[in-house]
């Protein structure tokens, strides 16, 4: 079990490592073009990251409130919203 985890460990730090060599790339591009040093290079590569960040929650955040919406409106085609045993939307 031990072994299995420290395989699934080092597999995720690997997976991160291959998936941030675009954004390094970019982070670099864009401190050469605008000769903004490491520090630069350092900034838009979180600056990136937050980017992303903000992005997933907004797309999360919106999923969540069109379902939502369409549950409430279907007249409980998903889901029905129950309060003291009642049903909400009918």
């Amino acid at each position: 079990m031990v072994q299995i985890q420290s395989k699934q460990e080092r597999s995720m730090w690997v997976s991160a490592l291959i998936n941030s060599i675009p954004d390094i790339a970019i982070a670099w591009i864009a401190s050469d073009v605008f000769a903004i040093g490491p520090i630069g290079f350092v900034a838009v590569f979180v600056g990136m990251q937050c980017l992303y960040l903000f992005l997933g929650l907004k797309m999360i955040l919106w999923s969540w409130l069109v379902f939502w919406i369409s549950a409430v409106h279907a007249g409980g085609f998903f889901f029905t919203p129950v309060k003291d045993g009642r049903p909400l939307c009918r």
